[in-house]
């Protein structure tokens, strides 16, 4: 299709750390795309981010796709709130400290959203969703996980849940 359409949206890079190139934080299938039909250049949009910061961006581009299984996305948004907790410390439930105040004052409000909440923002999913497929992810062990892994099961929420 990007032979006949051309790229619609532009793979993002950041600069390398050793300084010897640039590292893809998403397009990968359009990158890959671009190999396949001989391309020697693909518009890029370069950003400055962490690790961190780079993994959520690549995240929430792969919660953005429709073809994600409950399994996947529940994992996928499981980890964007491990990686949102490491760039936001304060933000893990219960970790905030409640602000004092003298009479008479305003106290500073924390400047970060409440992980479930930035992720439904970013991801278009309501809040509660993004939180039950946390709690999902939680419960379900690696070897659990292993064998539902491209099973029907992985596509059905409630029996996940049920799980």
């Amino acid at each position: 299709s990007m032979n006949e359409s051309g790229l619609i949206q532009p793979i993002v890079v950041r600069a390398d750390a050793s300084g010897n190139g640039f590292k893809l934080v998403v397009g990968g299938h359009r990158l890959c795309g671009a190999e396949i039909n001989g391309w020697d250049e693909i518009a890029a949009i370069l950003i400055e981010c962490s690790d961190d910061e780079a993994r959520q961006i690549e995240i929430d581009e792969n919660l953005a796709r429709k073809e994600l299984t409950a399994l996947e996305r529940a994992e996928f948004l499981a980890e964007r709130k491990r990686v949102y907790e490491a760039i936001n410390p304060d933000a893990g439930h219960g970790k905030a400290k409640k602000p004092k105040t003298e009479k008479g004052k305003v106290a500073n409000l924390a400047t970060f959203a409440r992980f479930s909440k930035d992720a439904a923002k970013s991801t278009g999913l309501g809040e509660r969703t993004v939180q039950r497929a946390c709690e999902l992810a939680a419960s379900l062990s690696p070897e659990a996980v292993a064998l539902i892994r491209g099973t029907k099961l992985a596509d059905n929420q409630a029996q996940l849940q049920a799980l």
